[in-house]
């Protein structure tokens, strides 16, 4: 299972602590995160829609996701040239990493977003993350693009029909003139054979392409996951899958490495599993490094009495150099 990148401690604070309103933390506080959930159309993947409220460029941006214990559970490539400008959000596909145990249930992961094709660690975020909605369907976007020179303005009707060619919805798209995009949405049940098709007998001339696209996600998108360009778009066929799904290289969750700090009076006491402990280091939120001490016996006890309150970052490391990190609170 491979672990987050051994990082300076400036990058390891700045990532442990993006989202406590720090002020050096404002270009941050400006990007916007929408839910983390699967892709409706590829079973492997995991999707994120965010976006940015301000005109700053975050280049070649890219999102890696953690479990509790630092195991890197999706990654994307990148894709984008910034991070998309809102209000409307970039769909971001994060490829689900071999090994990774996913759960099923709401759990607490931590978020990354890096620029320059991952070299910089921008903002990280503690979220609770349900990736198995009690979802009967998943909302799809239903885009029609007229790539003429002269834009009409009228109305064209669109069908999906399900693999026993029953209807199952059905809609309008509405041609402005004035922009080349025209969207609809629709709610799908998970399927297969699924067909998307739009009424011949439309406002557009036809002897140039236009475009008909599903998308698993409201917003802008790098990859539409389902297009075709045609004189006449007809018979788009696509399977559909639910919000949530098996997949096939989980592994248990109690195979993962884990540390674990609780208190115990005046003491906090460490423990690891699948981990062996070589060294362990404490932090304050400023970097200031507290204690460093090398375990003679399982647990570790670190009496607390002296140590600054709030929250401290503590790192431990096993014999091969590897490491895991968690944040504790020290009372007052």
């Amino acid at each position: 299972m491979k672990k987050r990148p051994d990082l300076s401690l400036l990058p390891l604070f700045t990532m442990l602590f993006a989202s406590t309103g720090l002020s050096a933390q404002t270009l941050c506080d400006s990007v916007i995160v929408g839910p983390v959930h699967y892709s409706a159309t590829d079973p492997n993947t995991i999707e994120i829609g965010a976006f940015t409220t301000t005109s700053d460029c975050i280049g070649y941006p890219s999102f890696v996701l953690y479990n509790d214990q630092g195991d890197t559970l999706a990654k994307e490539t990148v894709n984008f040239f910034c991070l998309s400008f809102g209000p409307w959000p970039g769909i971001h596909a994060l490829d689900v990493f071999p090994g990774a145990n996913l759960g099923n249930g709401p759990q607490l992961l931590t978020l990354e977003l890096y620029s320059g094709f991952g070299d910089t660690l921008v903002c990280s975020w503690a979220l609770m993350v349900d990736l198995c909605p009690p979802d009967s369907c998943v909302y799809a976007q239903l885009t029609f693009t007229d790539w003429h020179d002269q834009l009409v303005q009228g109305q064209v009707y669109w069908f999906l029909e399900d693999h026993l060619s029953a209807t199952v919805g059905s809609g309008v798209f509405e041609l402005d003139g004035v922009n080349r995009n025209a969207e609809d949405s629709v709610c799908i049940a998970p399927g297969t054979d699924y067909t998307l098709w739009v009424s011949p007998f439309t406002p557009i001339d036809v002897s140039d392409s236009i475009n008909l696209a599903v998308s698993s996600n409201q917003g802008i998108t790098g990859l539409i996951n389902y297009f075709q360009n045609d004189n006449v778009p007809s018979d788009m066929v696509f399977d559909w899958y639910e919000a949530c799904v098996e997949i096939q290289n989980a592994v248990a969750a109690h195979d993962q490495p884990w540390i674990q700090a609780f208190h115990d009076g005046r003491h906090l006491v460490v423990r690891a599993l699948g981990f062996g402990l070589q060294e362990v280091e404490l932090y304050d939120m400023h970097g200031r490094l507290l204690l460093r001490e090398q375990p003679t016996s399982v647990p570790l006890r670190i009496a607390t009495d002296g140590l600054s309150s709030g929250i401290h970052v503590l790192v431990a490391r096993n014999k091969e150099g590897e490491r895991m990190t968690r944040r504790v609170h020290i009372p007052q």
